[in-house]
């Protein structure tokens, strides 16, 4: 800009200049030629004025400019701030939710036991499944058992010592286990002799699941086992009474009861009992089949 009015201030002093020297020679002109440099001299103000002009206008437009962009500046100075000061809160309160969540007591798992058992049952697709709102891991009968045996086999041990681990892990201590068997309502055919009803044969299967865990670390002192044979099913049975998904056995996680409290045994509940499934349906009691 100033650079611009250097130059109108030098073309300004050459036409001085011109008409100075103009009045100093009149002795060797006339009326003609001093009315030719008035003129030129006009010319010259006339298209200096309108120079200066130009530059003016080019002047404000770039002031103009500079105090928008100032204030466009400032105004994004103060929004920065305020986004560190949201984003300071937010981070503050994802603290606490953190510590909040970490501090929880609803009944279910710790995190490092609801993590371990979560894998197992991803590793172990269609023989586990895992119930983490209830702390249940359900293992499937016939994949677990042969039919109308108790004997666990040996491609289901692997995924039992699995859990063993989990439960005799120093997270896992804080526990109860309760191991429950559930049949179908088919009946009992050739192992009838060892197996006189399927409540008989879900408690031996409870059992030997129990034992499974025990032979692989778990204290016997958590462990209940129980059997529901055909009383809980999750489905319908079928018309022969031969239904799989009502096949299977239960293992239930639970806050350990205090060992010291003499009014409380292992069997002691507070709650509605953990194995009922939801939408159970109601099956009717299961004949009592006497050997003769």
């Amino acid at each position: 800009m100033k650079t611009g009015y250097g130059r109108m201030v030098g073309r300004v002093g050459v036409v001085v200049m011109g008409v100075a020297t103009l009045g100093f020679g009149g002795c060797a002109g006339d009326n003609a030629g001093l009315a030719e440099s008035n003129r030129a001299l006009t010319d010259a103000n006339t298209r200096l004025t309108r120079e200066n002009a130009g530059l003016r206008a080019e002047f404000e437009r770039l002031q103009s400019d500079y105090q928008r962009m100032v204030a466009e500046r400032d105004a994004l100075v103060d929004v920065r701030g305020d986004k560190d000061s949201l984003i300071a809160e937010y981070d503050r309160r994802i603290r606490e939710l953190d510590e909040a969540l970490r501090n929880v007591g609803f009944g279910q798992l710790d995190p490092q036991t609801d993590m371990a058992l979560r894998a197992l049952a991803e590793a172990n697709p269609g023989l586990v499944i895992y119930d983490p709102d209830r702390g249940m891991l359900r293992f499937t009968s016939d994949l677990t058992f042969g039919s109308g045996s108790d004997v666990v086999k040996e491609s289901a041990k692997g995924s039992l010592q699995e859990v063993a681990k989990v439960l005799a892990s120093a997270a896992g201590q804080q526990y109860d286990i309760r191991v429950v068997g559930h049949t179908d309502s088919q009946k009992i055919g050739k192992s009838r002799d060892r197996f006189p009803t399927n409540m008989h044969l879900s408690a031996y299967r409870a059992i030997s699941v129990r034992n499974e865990l025990v032979g692989f670390g778990v204290d016997p002192t958590r462990v209940e086992i129980a059997g529901w044979g055909p009383m809980r099913p999750l489905v319908p049975n079928s018309a022969d009474g031969g239904t799989p998904r009502n096949r299977r056995v239960e293992i239930y996680v639970t806050k350990r009861i205090d060992a010291g409290d003499p009014n409380m045994t292992p069997t002691t509940r507070t709650n509605n009992d953990p194995t009922e499934p939801a939408g159970a349906t109601p099956a009717t009691p299961e004949p009592v089949e006497v050997v003769k």
